[in-house]
């Protein structure tokens, strides 16, 4: 277990059954989760072409068969047999194995004989309906990033807001701005002409057929995109000039913002100049669309920004959701195809339509960043981070991501979930059971860093039993911040098992409930998605957990006091409770924008990641011991003479405790007798501010006190104490939330009459 997850895998049942029929009676699916880029110093890098097998083009791995004696090796996929090259036969013994073949290395990294990519592309999208200081705080970002990044990087600029404006940024005298009418509907054919990109066959010229457009050679296309090196100048002097857009404004109407056009336009002007590049769009929002296509609102501001409980009402208000929808969606995938990121960043206090367009990251692996204000450390400090650089001045980040699978015939795969599109191709290790992303053993990542988990569903192939293993072999290819290209190949082997009632417990025992929980919390985000409403996911969480604990959990029936758990399942009831209560369920006192975004970020992060968003982290800091110590998310952990520090991935929270503030507004904290004080209130401080330095995107930081107003960030997230009626009522605190006790006895009140 230890080797899968230093190899980025975390199996939810580490032994598995070999029929439907007992994968059906072990109740959560067969899952895995995946870290292709898992930070790991001793995965091999090797310079030269990977073996592959000639059928299915597996990579030879140490857990294929082989023989150094016969010179051959076998693909457990095709089960043929395959020669070694003279480049491995002459020179390969027992003793001396390449370092592909070590039983060690079951994750290698091979940096393949490609030519060098092309330096990246940086389209920034800026929206200038915001306010002037808003777009002055911006600017400065924009310049500060273009400014760090390496000199052969290639950007460009898009402004929108009632019109769209390509800046033609390679003009040697003054940029030039191509403009676009917001409200018009283009066809992204009809802007590369427009924009001077193709010209139209001779015999189209009077009809709409844009289908035989040629395009524009190189030295006679507009410079829509340049190094950085040839252009930071007219770059910093643009922006320096940009001011807000004032189109039209009308009293009592929002701001006109096209934001769909400019991500369409982005995307052609790519196609056309940059299609085969490793490229990033950047979106910057400080406003909803307003008109055009993908817009989700009207200008009128009488008519507001639809909720969840307007959709639940149908209000006339949700009328631009399906449409909205459905062309972000064409979008995403166009993305994914060109390989091409998007990063969306909500900066406004309110929504700006992350709800519609969250396909936009989901496809093609960007990042989503969500807060008030382009003038936010959260904002600025995820900017930077997106653009790190490392020790040899390479960008840290990979592009154009792509994963393949393949295992050996007793499984099949029924899908994938995270940020990842299908390529739908026909195989016989494809089930027709789709769950995620199915039909197909390939899928198009596009941005991948070392945070990027992918969930994968495994189904039984009843046809093939006489297995005694499950081999899986994941090859994920990506550009590299380099420009490299790299493979990185993890094989794994799983063992197979009849159940039975002796075996019930060898599976129980290879139970991870951290992985469980996480594949759970992803498939029902997947079935929301899908259109099942919070309720009906609700109804299928519970439905899994009771069926789970009845399976194994050792009780007489009808004895609830006789109910116990192993290790291994102890947590998991815990897990569930916290998930029914989170965000990725319930959306009470949410918007849709806010919704999208705790649902973007877990079906992207890591396991460990994931189940801190799921259950969060509390520890507490006492004057006995001013370390960091572990206690239970509850609210009898809210002592008075106590700091806590809350991690819920997406916000970290230090609390002081009401003798605490005495103590530091009596100035305990400067008197050397009291060092012990000053640690108390220091050691959370400096712990908070590092997760905010490490995590990306970065989290909002609140310090607050016993009594504030901001002390309801952790009074929404601890365990409840309940008074005989059920009811939370303690230091002005009322929650009809049940608390875990409740939960748990009824939940083993059910499992033992089940």
């Amino acid at each position: 277990m230890e080797e899968n997850e230093r190899n980025g895998l975390k199996f939810v049942w580490n032994i598995l059954p070999n029929s439907r029929t007992d994968m059906t009676k072990i109740i959560i699916p067969l899952g895995f989760h995946y870290t292709p880029l898992v930070k790991n110093e001793n995965i091999p890098l090797l310079e030269y072409e990977p073996l592959r097998c000639r059928n299915c083009n597996s990579v030879i791995s140490p857990l294929f068969p082989f023989s150094v004696r016969a010179k051959k090796w076998e693909c457990p996929f095709c089960n043929i047999q395959i020669n070694f090259p003279k480049t491995y036969s002459d020179f390969m013994t027992e003793e001396n194995l390449p370092a592909e073949l070590l039983p060690e290395n079951s994750t290698v990294e091979y940096k393949l004989n490609k030519k060098e990519s092309n330096f990246p592309v940086f389209f920034f999208l800026i929206d200038t309906s915001v306010e002037e200081d808003e777009l002055n705080e911006l600017k400065e970002s924009i310049q500060l990033t273009i400014n760090s990044l390496p000199e052969n990087c290639k950007v460009g600029i898009i402004t929108f807001g009632k019109i769209v404006n390509v800046i033609e940024i390679g003009n040697s005298e003054m940029a030039i701005s191509y403009a676009l009418n917001g409200e018009k509907k283009y066809d992204i054919e009809e802007i590369k002409e427009l924009l001077g990109l193709t010209v139209r066959n001779t015999n189209d010229l009077n009809s709409k057929n844009f289908t035989n457009s040629i395009l524009v050679s190189e030295n006679k296309r507009p410079k829509f995109i340049m190094p950085v090196g040839e252009v930071s100048f007219a770059i910093n002097s643009f922006l320096d000039d940009l001011q807000r857009d004032n189109w039209h404004k009308i009293p009592e109407h929002r701001e006109a913002n096209s934001v769909g056009l400019a991500i369409l336009t982005a995307i052609g002007i790519l196609e056309c100049i940059a299609r085969n590049d490793p490229s990033r769009i950047l979106v910057f929002l400080g406003g909803p669309g307003t008109v055009g296509e993908g817009k989700i609102v009207g200008r009128e501001l009488k008519e507001t920004i639809r909720n969840f409980v307007d959709f639940e009402k149908g209000n006339s208000n949700t009328k631009y959701y399906k449409n909205a929808k459905n062309f972000y969606d064409n979008l995403s995938i166009k993305l994914s195809l060109n390989g091409i990121i998007l990063d969306l960043f909500s900066c406004c206090l309110n929504q700006v339509g992350l709800y519609e367009m969250k396909n936009l990251v989901n496809n093609s692996g960007g990042y989503m960043i969500f807060t008030d204000s382009f003038s936010t450390m959260i904002f600025k400090d995820s900017l930077k981070k997106i653009f790190e650089l490392d020790e040899n001045e390479n960008l840290k980040m990979n592009f154009k991501g792509k994963i393949d699978f393949n295992c050996t015939k007793n499984f099949k795969i029924s899908g994938a979930i995270g940020h990842l599109h299908s390529i739908e191709t026909k195989d016989q290790i494809v089930s027709e059971i789709v769950i995620g992303e199915g039909k197909t053993k390939s899928w198009l990542l596009g941005g991948i860093d070392d945070s990027s988990t992918y969930t994968f569903i495994l189904d039984i192939n009843d046809e093939n039993k006489h297995y005694k293993n499950l081999i899986v072999q994941l090859l994920t290819t990506y550009i590299a911040g380099d420009l490299t290209t790299r493979l990185r190949v993890t094989t794994f082997s799983q063992k197979v098992i009849d159940l039975n009632v002796q075996n019930l417990d060898l599976i129980g025992n290879g139970f991870d409930q951290e992985a469980a929980a996480v594949l759970i919390t992803r498939m029902g985000i997947v079935k929301n998605y899908e259109g099942e409403d919070s309720r009906e996911v609700l109804k299928w969480i519970d439905k899994i957990l009771i069926r789970l604990m009845t399976k194994f959990a050792k009780f007489m029936k009808g004895n609830p006091n006789s109910f116990k758990l192993s290790d291994n399942f102890n947590y998991f009831p815990q897990f569930m409770f916290y998930l029914r209560r989170s965000s990725f369920i319930q959306y009470f006192n949410e918007s849709p924008d806010e919704n999208t975004y705790y649902k973007t970020l877990i079906m992207y992060e890591t396991v460990s990641n994931c189940t801190i968003m799921i259950q969060p982290l509390l520890f507490e800091y006492t004057p006995e011991n001013p370390q960091a110590n572990p206690v239970f998310l509850d609210l009898n952990s809210m002592k008075n003479d106590v700091v806590l520090l809350l991690d819920t991935f997406f916000y970290v929270v230090v609390w002081h405790g009401i003798d605490v503030v005495k103590w530091r507004e009596e100035n305990y904290q400067d008197n050397p007798e009291y060092e012990n004080i000053k640690m108390m209130l220091e050691e959370p401080q400096e712990y908070a501010q590092n997760i905010v330095m490490e995590r990306l995107p970065t989290p909002r930081f609140v310090s607050c006190d016993s009594g504030s107003g901001q002390e309801r960030l952790i009074k929404c997230i601890v365990n409840p104490n309940t008074d005989s009626n059920n009811n939370v009522r303690e230091n002005g605190f009322f929650s009809d939330d049940v608390n875990l006790k409740v939960f748990m006895d009824y939940l083993k009140k059910l499992a033992v009459s089940s």
